[in-house]
């Protein structure tokens, strides 16, 4: 923990620091933008922190959300009852200056075309999930903001 807390201080004292927290805010910016376009319940999606949570409801549509991305070789954190509302569950995933565009886009597009059966495993339609988490209704926005 000490070697962390030093290598930390020292990029936290040099030049680089605002370099690497702007390529990571760029990426946080692309994945909420992205989540919008592709219409998933991303909570706070005006927000520039790198822990980002898809709203899905009940536990049964978070489970299944998870087990479809851990047989695609993702590996996500479900937010389940009691840490969170039993009709306010959902995946977490972190946004890192390590992941490739492609990444996020491999995450973000399997989200979304397994949205509506992980819905249906909860007993749950988009409307009811945006209701849970007081959301509005997503709408496909203008292009992506680039990764220079």
């Amino acid at each position: 923990m000490l070697g962390a807390a030093l290598a930390s201080a020292r990029i936290h004292a040099s030049n680089e620091i605002g370099r690497l927290q702007g390529e990571l805010r760029r990426r946080i910016e692309y994945v909420n933008h992205r989540a919008v376009e592709l219409g998933l319940p991303l909570l706070h999606s005006d927000v520039e922190v790198p822990i980002r949570f898809i709203g899905l409801g009940p536990q049964a549509a978070s489970t299944a959300m998870a087990t479809h991305l851990m047989e695609r070789g993702l590996l996500p954190s479900c937010a389940l009852f009691p840490a969170v509302p039993p009709h306010q569950t959902g995946i977490r995933f972190t946004v890192t200056r390590h992941h490739e565009v492609s990444d996020l886009d491999m995450l973000l597009e399997t989200i979304a075309d397994y949205l509506p059966e992980a819905l249906a495993c909860g007993g749950v339609d988009q409307r009811e999930v945006d209701r849970a988490f007081g959301l509005k209704s997503s709408s496909v926005s203008s292009a992506a903001p680039g990764l220079d």
